[in-house]
């Protein structure tokens, strides 16, 4: 079997590749870098930006194309803006070889496209937002061009992944770094902002899953349960013996959002769950 790989030197992308080519598959990894940081030796590897296909990738052929490269929001929302059209065309671009390869398509979009007003826990069929900024509404709207397509897919709505130190880009990084550094953490609003994290080897995992079991549909890929900015801070001290202070600012306010999420349908469907806890996961780490 030929896999596809898309974003293979992003944090997803790369442990997929890794995991992949372990189980005996042969990966065909899509990066803008000419070298990727990897553990193993791939299959093949192409540098492209993926505006464009050129014709080695056309003439692979793949099975199935694991499309995990985007343009990660900006600060501001003109960058968000930039960064969605981007990721709409190359969202495009992927889809339209899905169709001419006949391959199965594993999309990776985001938790982050529901309702605020929502209280219950949120599922596949929650309400999505009605105003989503525009890196979220691509998400969406290339979800549902997917779904339109007759292609044989499968989306994986998940929500901060880790998992690798070098690459990760989220509040994780930042508290890691202050730790290792011995400086003071700030948290706000004490801290109580719950995050739900999702390790990469667990992404790469329900992937060949999904490929295993040719499962389709759109499912949560979340973690059991998430946590508070005081839990990951505290754990990431405990585990890394930091001597660093966590300190509490009411100065600046941290947005909350429902991260109660039900992933009973990826448990049923794939007779599985996400198995690494944060502390598990950054032990790994270390």
């Amino acid at each position: 079997m030929k896999v596809l790989v898309t974003g293979a030197s992003g944090l997803v992308g790369s442990k997929i590749c890794e995991y992949f080519t372990m189980n005996g598959i042969d990966v065909i990894a899509v990066s803008n870098k000419s070298e990727l940081d990897l553990k193993i030796n791939l299959y093949k590897q192409y540098k492209a930006d993926l505006r464009t296909i050129n014709n080695e990738i056309m003439n692979e052929k793949c099975d199935v194309i694991v499309h995990c490269a985007a343009k990660l929001p900006g600060g501001n929302n003109e960058s968000h803006a930039n960064e969605a059209k981007e990721n709409e065309l190359i969202d495009k671009l992927i889809i339209d070889l899905a169709k001419v390869w006949s391959s199965k398509l594993i999309y990776f979009s985001t938790v982050y496209i529901y309702d605020d007003s929502i209280k219950a826990q949120i599922n596949e069929s929650s309400k999505i937002a009605d105003k989503l900024s525009p890196y979220y509404f691509g998400k969406i709207n290339s979800e549902n061009i997917i779904a339109e397509s007759k292609l044989n897919y499968c989306i994986f709505r998940i929500p901060s992944p880790y998992g690798n130190l070098k690459k990760q880009r989220n509040v994780m990084k930042i508290f890691f770094d202050k730790a290792i550094k011995g400086e003071t953490i700030v948290l706000f609003d004490k801290g109580e902002r719950e995050q739900n994290f999702i390790h990469i080897c667990d992404i790469a995992k329900a992937c060949l899953i999904a490929i295993q079991k040719n499962i389709t549909g759109v499912f949560l890929l979340t973690f059991q349960r998430s946590y508070s900015m005081r839990e990951l801070a505290n754990k990431i001290k405990q585990h890394t013996n930091s001597l660093s202070n966590i300190v509490y600012s009411d100065n600046v306010s941290d947005q909350k959002r429902n991260v109660n999420f039900d992933n009973k349908l990826l448990a049923q469907k794939f007779n599985w769950s996400p198995e690494i806890s944060l502390d598990e996961g950054i032990k790994l780490m270390l």
